[in-house]
């Protein structure tokens, strides 16, 4: 049964249902252009309908959790199989190059179920709630978010385990404690917790500068300065390959240094496009200002796009945009809904939704056997 296709379209019809009757309420008690640039997403009313909602994210989850391969799912099952219930195996080189936070990890996995199959359910139900929650506190679009969810991320959580699973914490801590104005307290428990996931994927520690360089306004002097640094290492290969050794310093991930393993054009437009389309709109009018938390996804979302312009060069950069994706499905909408009036939305809505379905099925394709032969746990081969 071809469940990746399936899956897919029902949510999107589950999508259109789950927001079928939104509202947009702003803080501001005047509706003007201005008053509502400056409306604090976090002040919207519940827009979506929770019923469908539930249902959208228990399919997608189902088919995460309930797979029985999958790119790299098989290597996971191994490792699973490989640790057993014996914590010292995390720690002992029994899977090399691994880190032993993730083994321990699934060391106490084990102690409660064998199976791998657990594992998958385990991660995938953690990291599906967290960009959920995530996405559905600051949203003002559901239908739309939804889609770019599915879109943008759905496939993603079953590919890199390790990476998605902490992706989705710090992207939901990050909002919840870094967005707005944050206390010492809060401070401290995200860099802790990014220092902790990383023994579970090492990439997680760069999320402590580039969290904290968001922070302030939009297009800020590190946001621009990450950007022209962007441009000085596509410029200069031989720089470019030392930052890459050394942000992979230790991970399996060094060996894959091959200017022919890039990301493909696809991805470069999804990444791109909202971030062209809100500089278009951010500098019509310069003096803008937007809320601290909108800024801080901006700048998030323009970092998710240098990673990718770092891809055209080497493939693994594209895994890094795993921990800014989930707010480009919270910034389109709010772009949207500020460039165009309320008769032009909905339609250009519409169009970018197309966008995104073609782009996912056709990246779909790519897969090839990986997508024919999908199977869930429970079907015979």
């Amino acid at each position: 049964m071809n469940w990746l296709y399936g899956a897919f379209f029902a949510s999107i019809v589950l999508a259109l249902l789950a927001g079928s009757k939104i509202r947009f309420v702003l803080s501001s008690s005047k509706n003007t252009r201005t008053n509502q640039d400056e409306s604090a997403l976090k002040s919207k009313k519940k827009n979506y309908n929770s019923f469908f909602t539930l249902l959208f994210f228990g399919l997608l989850l189902f088919v995460v959790a309930c797979r029985e391969g999958f790119i790299d799912t098989p290597d996971y099952r191994f490792m699973y199989e490989q640790i057993g219930p014996h914590i010292h195996r995390a720690f002992n080189n029994t899977v090399p190059r691994v880190e032993q936070g993730y083994l321990f990890i699934t060391a106490l996995l084990n102690m409660v179920s064998t199976d791998s199959q657990f594992l998958l359910l385990v991660f995938g139900a953690a990291t599906t709630v967290c960009f959920a929650v995530v996405l559905l506190k600051y949203t003002e679009n559901a239908t739309f978010s939804l889609i770019l969810y599915v879109c943008n991320m759905w496939v993603a959580c079953m590919n890199g385990l390790r990476q998605i699973f902490v992706a989705s914490l710090i992207s939901l801590f990050g909002a919840l404690w870094i967005s707005e104005k944050s206390n010492v307290r809060k401070t401290v428990g995200f860099i802790a917790l990014c220092l902790l996931l990383s023994t579970v994927h090492t990439s997680a520690i760069l999320c402590i500068p580039f969290y904290f360089m968001a922070k302030g306004k939009f297009m800020n002097k590190w946001v621009i300065g990450s950007t022209v640094c962007t441009v000085v290492l596509l410029m200069f290969p031989a720089l470019y390959e030392t930052v890459f050794r050394f942000l992979t310093s230790g991970l399996s991930y060094a060996e894959m240094l091959d200017s022919e393993a890039t990301m493909g054009a696809s991805r470069l437009l999804i990444s791109g496009a909202p971030v062209v389309l809100f500089l278009i709109y951010h500098y019509s009018k310069p003096d803008r200002e937007y809320d601290e938390s909108v800024s801080w996804m901006l700048n998030l979302m323009v970092f998710g796009f240098l990673f990718s312009l770092l891809s055209l060069k080497m493939v693994y950069f594209s895994r890094m945009r795993m921990y800014f994706s989930i707010f480009i499905t919270i910034t389109l909408p709010y772009v949207v809904n500020r460039m165009f009036d309320k008769k032009n939305r909905n339609l250009v809505i519409f169009f970018i939704s197309l966008l995104y379905i073609a782009v996912f099925i056709y990246q779909l394709g790519a897969y090839g056997e990986e997508v024919t032969d999908f199977r869930l746990f429970f079907e015979q081969f």
